[in-house]
C-alpha cells in the first residue's frame, strides 16, 4: 500500500506529473477543494507557479439521515443528485429544498471566510486544475466540476493522490486525472495518509493569502 507522509508531501509528488500534461506558457489557474485540498495544493501553486483559489462543494445529506449523501451543491446553486438514492428514499428536489437552502447558506459564510471580498476567478480560456487530499465516491468532486465546466474554462484537469480504482475509472472517462494511487480495496481517504490531522481553516486562508489569484506575484 502506498502511503504519503503528509497532505504536503502529497502535493509534491503530484507537482511533475501535473506539470508533464502542461504546455509551455499554458495560462493555469489551482482550484482546491478545502480543507485539505488546499494543503495539497500549495506546492502545486508554488512548484508551477500557478494562483490557488478555492471551490467549495457540500454534500446534501437526506432529511432523515443527514450522513446520507443525496446531493451536492457549489456556491453558485449547481447541484448534482443522486437520482438512483432520491428514487429509493422517495425524495425528490422540493422535499430537499430546506435542505438546500441551509446548505447555500452554509457555502456563502465559507465563502466569505476563505475569500473575504476576492470574487471568483474567472476562468474561461484558462486551464484549471481542480485538487483535493483524496476522493472515496467522488460526489462532491463531481458537483464542482460540473460548476466549473459552467465557466467556460478551456481545460480542466483532476488532481488527487489517492482514490478508489473504480471511481478513479469513472473520472478518468470524464476529464484528464491525475492519481497517484488508486487501490482495488479502499475504505477511507485516511488510511493512505501517516498524517492526516485536520486542516484547520486558519490554515486555508494563510495559504490562499500567499497564493490568491488577485496577486499572482506572490506565488513567484
Amino acid at each position: 500500500m502506498m502511503y504519503f507522509q503528509n497532505r504536503q508531501q502529497a502535493g509534491k509528488e503530484l507537482l511533475p506529473k501535473i506539470k508533464a500534461l502542461l504546455n509551455p506558457g499554458e495560462e493555469c489557474i489551482i482550484l482546491a477543494i478545502p480543507r485539505g485540498g488546499v494543503e495539497v495544493a500549495e506546492p502545486l501553486a508554488a512548484g508551477l507557479p500557478a494562483p490557488l483559489d478555492v471551490i467549495i462543494p457540500r454534500k446534501l445529506g437526506a432529511p432523515n439521515d443527514p450522513e446520507l449523501a443525496v446531493g451536492a451543491i457549489t456556491p453558485d446553486g449547481t447541484l448534482l443528485w443522486n437520482d438512483r438514492l432520491m428514487t429509493r428514499l422517495c425524495l425528490n428536489s422540493e422535499k430537499m429544498q430546506p435542505v438546500v437552502k441551509k446548505a447555500l447558506e452554509e457555502l456563502e459564510q465559507r465563502t466569505k471566510m476563505y475569500r473575504r471580498e476576492r470574487p471568483f476567478p474567472r476562468l474561461q480560456g484558462k486551464t484549471v486544475i481542480v485538487v483535493d487530499d483524496g476522493i472515496a465516491t467522488g460526489f462532491t468532486v463531481e458537483a464542482a466540476l460540473k460548476s466549473i465546466k459552467k465557466q467556460q474554462a478551456d481545460r480542466v484537469i483532476l488532481g488527487v493522490p489517492v482514490g478508489p480504482a473504480a471511481t478513479i475509472e469513472r473520472f478518468n472517462a470524464m476529464l484528464e486525472t491525475v492519481c497517484l494511487c488508486a487501490p482495488e480495496e479502499f475504505y477511507a481517504v485516511g488510511e493512505f495518509y501517516r498524517d492526516f490531522s485536520p486542516t484547520s481553516h486558519e490554515r486555508v486562508i494563510q495559504i490562499l493569502e500567499r497564493y490568491s489569484p488577485d496577486d499572482e506575484s506572490k506565488s513567484n
